[in-house]
């Protein structure tokens, strides 16, 4: 089967057949639009596949891609069988959904629609990314993995991936971006980013701007969620293609520096929040040595 094949291409109509607001500059950004419990109820009857793995979730406006990548990277290479969702794709829709690294199959794509599609006719209005996480997450809980690291697609707050319950959460560097729909502040922006913050569950979060930073902290407050900020729980320092990361509070500093192959400042520090985000895991007993970390970047 190639990407010319009738029943791939069918698949690919009913997906975006639907409501694609990533077509759309504008749009209704509501809970009207965008509703969770409409989300909520897709994967229940779809047996409720986001209950089956642990979860990584990501969001931001720069670098969540990265983070994403250089995350299930490593969860894979301490023996994980992982899944990974990221959008938009760059050359074939099959990007968006991976299990151990490898893109999900056409044919795979055709029978997973072919699956879901009664469940999704049930439910009024779901949209085209509503389906498309919905997809993914029915494949991860069908391959059986351990681990998925979802990318937000939209802002946070009302994106189909904030059904989820997840381990830990993220939020890479924020700056002004879908201001018709997110607002034209970074505070307002950071509203959104902050809405998958989850009651107890531990924030990695990158620098960021002032405003910014005080809509996250307040938010974590309220959810009593604890904040792991690059900077200052954890410092971090860069020379070259390496940098050093570790709690503010450890002492000796770690000699054994973290290397990446891609260039530029902003990469290292997208790699410095996965690093993070995999030591606390560690520290919270998930079986991964350091040496899977090193090997993942």
């Amino acid at each position: 089967m190639n990407d010319h094949d009738p029943t791939y291409l069918a698949a690919l109509h009913t997906i975006f057949g639907r409501v694609n607001f990533e077509r759309q500059p504008r749009f209704d950004y509501s809970a009207t639009t965008l509703n969770l419990a409409r989300m909520q109820v897709l994967l229940a009857a779809l047996g409720n596949p986001q209950q089956q793995f642990h979860i990584v979730h990501i969001a931001g406006t720069k670098g969540k891609g990265s983070v994403c990548a250089f995350t299930e990277s490593a969860l894979r290479a301490a023996g994980f069988r992982t899944g990974l969702y990221t959008s938009p794709h760059l050359h074939t829709f099959r990007e968006r959904m991976r299990v151990n690294g490898a893109l999900i199959g056409r044919a795979e794509l055709v029978e997973l629609v072919a699956w879901c599609l009664p469940a999704v006719e049930r439910v009024a209005g779901v949209t085209t990314f509503e389906l498309i996480t919905a997809l993914a997450l029915t494949h991860f809980a069908r391959q059986q993995v351990d681990w998925a690291v979802l990318e937000v697609g939209l802002g946070g707050r009302l994106d189909a991936t904030n059904v989820v319950q997840p381990d830990i959460t993220a939020i890479t560097s924020l700056s002004y971006d879908h201001m018709a729909v997110l607002g034209s502040t970074l505070a307002q922006i950071a509203s959104e980013k902050a809405g998958i913050i989850k009651p107890n569950v531990p924030l990695v979060c990158a620098p960021q701007a002032p405003e910014a930073l005080a809509v996250i902290e307040e938010t974590c407050r309220l959810r009593q969620a604890p904040l792991l900020l690059l900077g200052r729980e954890w410092t971090w320092r860069v020379a070259a293609q390496t940098f050093w990361v570790q709690p503010a509070a450890a002492a000796p500093p770690e000699t054994a520096g973290y290397v990446i192959p891609l260039a530029g400042e902003h990469q290292i520090s997208n790699a410095a929040v996965a690093v993070v985000i995999l030591r606390t895991l560690l520290a919270q007993g998930v079986a991964m040595g350091e040496e899977a970390i090193r090997q993942g970047l």
